[in-house]
C-alpha cells in the first residue's frame, strides 16, 4: 500500500518560506508573452515570479509541455467563434478560446474579448458593464485581466478596475442586487440576490473565491482581500486534512485547475501563491493516480460518462502537463487550456513520475474520499464518505468503491478499469449493473440507469461484484478488439 504523506508538514514548509518581493508587471505584450526556441518555434511564456515558488522541471518535460501546448493553439486558432454570445455564463467556452487565439496572432481576438456584455445594463451596470458574476465567466475575466490585461484597450482596462473596485467594496456574494425581483428558476442574480455567482460545486467555488481575492486585491479593498485570504486558507488546510469533495472529477477536475492558476500566477502575497501552489500541487497529484496514458480511471465522483482516453476535463487539462500519449488529443478541447499554458505553474518531479507510473509494480493503494462539500465547506472532521481500493499493473490498472457505482440518481462511478493500448494510449474497460451503455459510468443523476445498491470487493488485481438480490443486466463496454465468450454462464474477455 502506497502511504500519503503527512499533509500539514508538507502545508507548513510551504507556508514557512522565507517572504519574497513581487516581481514588477510593466507592460506585458505579445511579443512577451510567445517567443521562439532555436527552431523558431513558438513558446509560451508566463508572467514573471520568482523561482522560489517554482517547482523544477526538466528541459525535456519542458520542451514536451511546450510542443503540446503549440498543438493546442494551433488547433483552437482554427476554430470559428461566435464572439458576441456574452448571455450569462456563455463566454464558457469563448473567452477560452479567443485568449489562445490571441497568443496565435489574433488581432481580432482581442477586440472580441472586449465585446459589450449582453447584460451590461441589465445587472452589470454598477460595474461599470463587466459581467464580474457567472463563475465560468469569472475564471476567465481574471485571466484576461491579469495576463491579457496590457493587450487591452485603455478604456476597457480602468472599466475592469473600476468594476472590481465596485464589485468588492463589500463581499459580493450574497450582497443584495439591484436587479434582483423574486427567487425562482436559474443561477442570476435576479433570482439569487447576490453580486456573484451562489453556486459551489467545487470547481465553480474556486472560481468564484480566487477571482473576488484576486479582484480585490488589485482594486486594493483590504477587508474583501483579507476575507478571501482566510477563506482559501482555510480551504487548502481542508483539502491536505481530508481531500477534495469533488474528488477525481472525470468532468470537473481540470475546471477546478484553472483557477488555482490564477491564483498562483496573479496573487501579490506571497502567503496566498504559496496557498495555490499547495493546491495546485495537490490537485496534480490527486489527477496523476488516476491519469494512465491519455486516459482517466475511476472511480470518480461526477461521473459524466465520457469516453476514454481524452474524455472530460481530468484527462484533457492533466494530458498538457503528463503527457506519455503516443498520439495528441484531438477534436473537441475544454477552452480552459490556455491557462495552463500561459501559468508558471508546473508540477513536482514526483507528480510526474506518479502520472507517468514510473514506480515499481504491481502496487496497491487504499484510499478514502469524503463527503461532497467537506472542502469548501472546511469541514476537516469528517469521516470518510467513500473508501476506494486501486491497483496497478504493468500493463493496466483498477479501480473501485467498496460502495459500488450510485444508485439511480446519483453520479459516483464504482468500478473502471484503463488497459495499455500502443495506439490510442489506454483503452477503458466499463461495466454497469445497468441496461444502458451510455451511462455505464455513473447514472448522471437519471432514473433507470442501475439495477440496484451495489458492493464491490477488491482485492489486488481481484474483484467481486455483487447486486442487491443478484439480478442486474450486467453491461459492458470493451473495445473492438476484445474477444468475449461463454462457457457455463460464465463470460471471458
Amino acid at each position: 500500500m502506497l502511504a500519503h504523506p503527512t499533509p500539514i508538514r508538507f502545508l507548513l514548509a510551504l507556508l514557512c518560506l522565507p517572504p519574497v518581493a513581487s516581481v514588477s508587471r510593466g507592460d506585458w505584450k505579445l511579443d512577451q508573452m510567445v517567443g521562439r526556441d532555436s527552431t523558431g518555434q513558438p513558446v509560451y511564456h508566463a508572467r514573471p515570479i520568482d523561482d522560489r515558488f517554482r517547482n523544477p522541471i526538466s528541459e525535456a518535460d519542458e520542451r514536451a509541455f511546450q510542443q503540446r501546448s503549440r498543438h493546442v493553439i494551433a488547433s483552437q486558432a482554427q476554430r470559428k467563434i461566435s464572439a458576441g454570445n456574452t448571455y450569462f455564463e456563455n463566454e464558457k467556452r469563448t473567452y477560452g478560446y479567443l485568449m489562445a487565439q490571441v497568443l496565435a496572432g489574433n488581432e481580432q481576438a482581442v477586440r472580441d474579448l472586449q465585446l459589450e456584455d449582453a447584460q451590461s445594463k441589465e445587472w452589470h451596470r454598477e460595474t461599470e458593464g463587466i459581467d464580474f458574476y457567472a463563475a465560468f465567466t469569472l475564471k476567465h475575466q481574471t485571466r484576461k485581466f491579469f495576463y491579457f490585461g496590457d493587450l487591452l484597450e485603455p478604456d476597457y482596462r480602468r472599466r475592469m478596475l473600476a468594476g472590481a473596485k465596485s464589485w468588492t467594496a463589500q463581499d459580493p456574494l450574497k450582497r443584495p442586487h439591484y436587479a434582483f425581483d423574486k427567487p425562482g428558476e436559474g443561477w442570476g442574480p435576479n433570482v439569487k440576490n447576490s453580486w456573484v455567482d451562489v453556486r459551489s460545486t467545487e470547481n465553480l467555488y474556486l472560481m468564484r473565491v480566487t477571482s473576488v481575492y484576486l479582484f480585490a486585491e488589485a482594486a486594493n479593498s483590504r477587508e474583501v482581500t483579507q476575507q478571501y485570504k482566510d477563506e482559501i486558507r482555510r480551504y487548502v488546510r481542508t483539502l491536505y486534512q481530508v481531500g477534495m469533495g469533488e474528488w477525481d472529477s472525470e468532468n470537473y477536475h481540470g475546471h477546478s485547475i484553472g483557477p488555482l492558476c490564477n491564483l498562483y500566477d496573479f496573487a501579490r502575497d506571497d502567503e496566498v501563491r504559496l496557498l495555490a501552489k499547495a493546491a495546485l500541487d495537490w490537485v496534480f497529484a490527486a489527477g496523476a493516480v488516476k491519469y494512465y496514458r491519455g486516459a482517466f480511471n475511476g472511480p470518480t465522483k461526477r461521473d459524466y460518462n465520457h469516453a476514454q482516453p481524452f474524455g472530460g476535463s481530468a484527462a484533457n487539462m492533466l494530458w498538457l502537463h503528463f503527457g506519455d500519449t503516443p498520439r495528441p488529443k484531438e477534436e473537441e478541447w475544454e477552452s480552459d487550456e490556455v491557462h495552463l499554458i500561459t501559468s508558471a505553474y508546473r508540477p513536482p518531479p514526483a507528480v510526474m513520475n506518479l502520472a507517468r507510473k514510473r514506480f515499481d509494480k504491481p502496487v496497491e493503494l487504499w484510499a478514502s474520499k469524503p463527503h461532497y462539500s467537506a472542502t469548501t465547506s472546511g469541514d476537516a472532521e469528517t469521516p470518510p464518505e467513500y473508501l476506494e481500493t486501486h491497483y496497478f499493473g504493468h500493463s493496466y490498472q483498477i479501480g473501485s468503491l467498496a460502495s459500488g457505482t450510485s444508485e439511480d440518481g446519483g453520479d459516483v462511478n464504482g468500478f473502471k478499469l484503463l488497459m495499455y493500448s500502443s495506439d490510442r494510449g489506454a483503452d477503458a474497460i466499463q461495466c454497469v449493473p445497468g441496461p444502458d451503455p451510455a451511462f455505464v459510468g455513473s447514472p448522471q443523476y437519471q432514473k433507470g440507469k442501475v439495477a440496484a445498491a451495489n458492493r464491490v470487493a477488491q482485492y489486488h488485481n481481484l474483484a467481486i461484484w455483487l447486486v442487491r438480490d443478484g439480478r442486474a443486466p450486467w453491461c459492458w463496454v470493451l473495445p473492438d478488439a476484445i474477444e468475449v465468450s461463454q462457457l457455463r454462464g460464465v463470460t471471458f474477455l
